[in-house]
């Protein structure tokens, strides 16, 4: 990627495809210049993309200039239309965004004869929509299932007869979007083997304390056996003494318990869209949205 008119090498940068309904259904609005619309969609429209507000300031300044100038992507003239808001990183999971959000449109000009837009088996597409006020997702997904089931039907002379025989077994299914869409397998696979680990250590480290803890309580109990015969001797009741044993433990346990509280690790729950294993090339994540 390389600004036009400029003599610096290019550099390589992160875009993402996406449709011209995208900002709006975050309700997202330009920080300047203008988002992608429904025109960027219209046959014909030229290439146009929307930098990322990170982008605009780290390596552009914050340059105005920026909007209505041309950038090369592969070889081919995009537009950057606006600059997205800041604090706006997409929607996935992310610490740093993309670099440009560029029109789905513009795909087939920058891949040309690699264009994803025109291999319909490609999975590369995550879906994402908003659910009207008063709409039900599970009226939804159900409605959604049977518009699948119609879909692959009427395209099923593509299909191998393998691949029709799946059809039955296809399926949507709407999850929420305000963690963003994320891939639970690739999600696991990132991060399954570390989180196991550090329970594993976790649950170590807790033994070891444990272990210390008990030895320290036998370790105070036979230093105030001698205190607490000495105590009897000169007449204080056995009911008292234990009170006062009681007392320490109770305490111990629930400043232990108060250093636990706010720890950041909690257990949590987190449930994800399961796929099927004999899908093909079909395959939705979809944020509970529709417009009914």
């Amino acid at each position: 990627m390389r600004r036009s008119g400029n003599s610096e090498p290019a550099q390589a940068a992160v875009g993402e495809f996406v449709s011209g309904n995208y900002f709006s259904t975050f309700g997202i609005n330009a920080s300047s210049g203008r988002v992608l619309n429904g025109s960027d969609d219209a046959a014909g429209a030229g290439p146009v993309a929307v930098m990322s507000y990170n982008t605009w300031q780290q390596k552009y300044a914050g340059d105005p200039s920026v909007i209505g100038s041309a950038f090369g992507m592969n070889g081919t003239a995009v537009i950057v239309v606006g600059v997205a808001p800041r604090g706006f990183f997409g929607d996935n999971l992310r610490s740093i965004p993309p670099d440009f959000w560029i029109s789905i449109l513009s795909e087939r000009s920058i891949n040309r004869a690699s264009a994803l837009v025109d291999q319909p088996e490609m999975l590369w597409l995550n879906i994402m929509g908003r659910v009207q006020p008063g709409a039900r997702p599970q009226e939804t997904e159900s409605r959604m299932k049977v518009e699948l089931q119609q879909w692959l039907t009427g395209h099923a002379n593509s299909l191998t007869e393998a691949q029709r025989a799946l059809i039955p077994r296809q399926a949507l299914h709407l999850v929420s979007g305000r963690a963003g869409v994320v891939s639970a397998r690739s999600m696991r696979t990132a991060y399954e083997s570390g989180l196991r680990l550090l329970m594993m250590v976790s649950g170590f480290v807790l033994l070891i304390v444990c272990a210390n803890l008990a030895n320290l309580v036998l370790v105070r109990t036979l230093e105030r056996k001698r205190e607490a015969s000495i105590s009897v001797a000169l007449g204080a009741g056995r009911s008292r003494l234990i009170v006062q044993a009681l007392t320490g433990n109770v305490l111990l346990a629930m400043a232990v318990d108060f250093l636990r509280w706010p720890s950041p690790i909690t257990r949590s729950e987190v449930s994800f869209p399961a796929a099927h294993e004999d899908s093909f090339f079909w395959t939705l994540r979809a944020d509970p949205n529709s417009r009914n």
